[in-house]
């Protein structure tokens, strides 16, 4: 999992692939008490297994101010717009989301039904998806109906990366020794 959080003058950047049994279950409330969550405005979600899939609602919910997401289409893809419905008569989570960014790496495939039925979901309870920016490595067909759901969507296609979340100066800047280079670890 990996997981970055960014502002003009911050950023924290929580990064692994070996869960343990105590840790995975709460590792999202270290990040709910260290950070202002509802003033997050972009969630960038690169990768994302189990245990961890599970706990990305509670962060979810504390986002209120929570403008854009973006993620990789797949199973993590997945867990995030599931984790943005509720049921009938709960308010909506993260109700200022209006910008998706999804990212379809080298053999992955759009999941059209899931997407046309979260879309659609959104615009039901009042909180429209009204961008949706789709990118891959690769050429991707139109998705059939979806101008009807979003009022733009971009489809772009490179050859050499997918967009990444824009760092702060202190996020790509060396300042000491120990501090790890972030612009490194952001590429791989």
């Amino acid at each position: 999992m990996r997981l970055v959080a960014v502002g003009p003058t911050a950023g924290m950047m929580i990064e692994t692939d070996k869960p343990d049994g105590s840790g995975a279950d709460n590792w999202y409330m270290d990040i709910m008490h260290a950070l202002p969550m509802d003033r997050i405005q972009s969630l960038w979600i690169e990768h994302c297994v189990s245990p961890w899939l599970g706990n990305i609602r509670h962060l979810l919910t504390s986002m209120t101010e929570l403008k854009e997401v973006a993620c990789l289409m797949s199973y993590t893809s997945v867990s995030v717009l599931n984790a943005l419905r509720t049921r009938d008569g709960e308010p909506p989570i993260c109700p200022k989301l209006s910008k998706m960014r999804l990212q379809i790496g080298s053999g992955a495939t759009v999941l059209d039904e899931k997407l046309t039925s979260f879309l659609k979901y959104r615009a039901r309870i009042g909180c429209r998806i009204s961008a949706l920016i789709m990118e891959s490595y690769h050429y991707i067909g139109e998705m059939e109906g979806l101008h009807a759901l979003v009022d733009d969507v971009e489809y772009r296609t490179s050859l050499q990366w997918l967009s990444q979340m824009d760092l702060p100066e202190v996020c790509t800047t060396k300042w000491h020794a120990y501090w790890r280079d972030w612009e490194g670890a952001w590429d791989t």
